[in-house]
């Protein structure tokens, strides 16, 4: 008798693990789904279309940046002046990735760190045309061959301007404010290049 009830115990117990057993794999399977909600990624959505800077087309070599709550999510240079990204389907667009929290809120463009007029809103997985623009009233500082933004050829103006070997554009080129043209212009205008510093 002694042992049927040990053997009865025995199996009560195995039954009492293996539910146990069972009930902590499913609450692990419950949380970890829940949380898998909250971080999985969605698909990206795309956007593409024509840039202009005061009306006329963007030219190449301009960059447009998309922000989701103020952080940065995309980023695409411009190769052919005017446009960003194409409708066709192995054109590259901007891509603009998110999670599924994401979904419904806004998207900031910028052209060359200026805010466009227009903005979008992160739909998961859908990729549609976006026309975007910005209206300057003078072109930016440091903009010396006059493209709406500072690039290598701008930076190479003013080298050129402490060498002498272009007139000296005071105080359009004067960064530091000290009267002249000088090797410190020259590396403000380089560490704005890279972004280094915010502003001139």
């Amino acid at each position: 008798m002694c042992e049927n009830m040990t053997k009865h115990t025995a199996q009560h117990g195995k039954t009492i693990c293996t539910l146990l057993l069972f009930g902590c794999l499913t609450m692990s399977c419950l949380v970890l789904t829940v949380h898998a909600d909250s971080v999985i990624p969605a698909l990206p959505c795309e956007y593409y279309g024509n840039v202009s800077i005061n009306g006329t087309a963007a030219p190449a070599g301009t960059v447009i940046t998309a922000y989701i709550n103020r952080q940065e999510r995309g980023v695409m240079t411009l190769t052919v002046p005017g446009t960003y990204g194409g409708a066709e389907w192995f054109e590259e667009r901007l891509m603009v990735p998110g999670t599924v929290d994401d979904d419904g809120l806004p998207i900031t463009f910028k052209i060359n760190g200026v805010r466009a007029n227009e903005s979008g809103t992160f739909r998961w997985g859908n990729s549609q045309r976006q026309d975007i623009n910005i209206v300057l009233r003078e072109f930016p500082i440091g903009d010396f061959n006059n493209n709406w933004y500072v690039d290598v050829g701008d930076v190479s103006r003013v080298a050129y301007m402490v060498v002498n070997r272009a007139p000296s554009r005071v105080p359009d080129a004067d960064f530091n404010a000290n009267g002249f043209v000088d090797i410190g212009d020259a590396g403000k205008i380089s560490y704005f290049l890279v972004e280094k510093i915010p502003d001139l």
